[in-house]
């Protein structure tokens, strides 16, 4: 039995993403943040292991979370001009900042948790 794929984008939506000036600042951004995420992961590390380096770590942790708010507001920006609605517009500010905040602790959360306990 032959499947049918269905296609992640309607033509029109294809278009819309090839013309949009946000696929490109997303495809920038993605790369960018995971480096900030593993920058941020080793200076994190290595302030637990070591102790040293607390205020690179903690300003890793900002940093990251200033390229995670990037991403998502280009992401919603990017969104509304591909399908036509924003990624949170159901949701209120507070609620996206807390959505980001809770998110960029999480690696930290989770290895603090594993060297404590």
């Amino acid at each position: 039995m032959a499947s049918q794929s269905q296609s992640l984008y309607t033509p029109e939506e294809r278009l819309r993403r090839d013309r949009s000036k946000w696929t490109l600042v997303q495809g920038i951004l993605a790369p960018v943040q995971f480096l900030v995420f593993l920058i941020s992961l080793y200076l994190v590390l290595r302030f637990l292991f070591t102790g040293e380096g607390e205020f690179a770590a903690n300003a890793s942790v900002v940093i990251k979370t200033f390229f995670l708010y990037a991403i998502m507001i280009t992401g919603s920006i990017w969104e509304k001009e591909v399908f036509g609605r924003y990624l949170f517009a159901p949701l209120s500010i507070g609620r996206t900042c807390l959505v980001c905040w809770f998110y960029s602790c999480i690696p930290h959360i989770c290895l603090l948790s594993v060297l404590v306990f």
